[in-house]
């Protein structure tokens, strides 16, 4: 399979992810396929989900790796597989998306907004077979019961409406 269809694929999970938060959390705003810049990076960077809730914004990273994924904190490439016979190696999505939250609530620092914390957590398709000990890794079924865990731990309140103007505004594509 061609990168161009892989990319699909993953876009179309993204939508599938994103449709279930918002069935599931009513009181919730979803924002898809953020583009900040990241200055660690020093380019932009794509966000796949940011869920945004009265008691909790979530930064979502999603994998499309339907057989498994392998990797641990401190690997510095986590490796799995997905449709096709070759493994895939990835730097380490955990750090990844500790980049991606970075890179957002600096982009808030720039607007003179000052950031909310975020989550962080992983999600993969059902059926992954999650060979890590990376706690915040979930396939589709375990997001919600991960998300509640954290809101019903979670002492912050949040501004949802307003929240997701200032991340939605923050969109270098806009």
């Amino acid at each position: 399979m061609n990168r161009k269809a892989l990319e699909k694929i993953g876009t179309e999970f993204e939508r599938v992810v994103a449709g279930y938060l918002k069935a599931n959390f009513s009181e919730c705003k979803v924002i898809h396929n953020l583009e900040v810049y990241s200055a660690y990076l020093k380019k932009n960077t794509q966000i796949d989900i940011i869920f945004i809730h009265p008691k909790l914004v979530c930064v979502i990273e999603l994998k499309n790796w339907t057989k498994y994924v392998s990797g641990s904190y401190d690997d510095v490439n986590w490796k799995g597989k997905s449709r096709s016979t070759n493994t895939l190696y990835h730097p380490n999505i955990y750090y990844q998306n500790l980049i991606h939250i970075r890179a957002l609530r600096n982009a808030m620092r720039r607007r003179g907004v000052v950031p909310v914390p975020c989550a962080n957590l992983i999600c993969f398709p059902d059926g992954t077979d999650l060979l890590t000990e990376c706690a915040e890794c979930c396939t589709l079924s375990q997001l919600c019961h991960k998300l509640r865990t954290l809101i019903d731990n979670s002492q912050t309140t949040i501004d949802v409406d307003s929240t997701y103007s200032v991340i939605e505004s923050l969109d270098t594509r806009s």
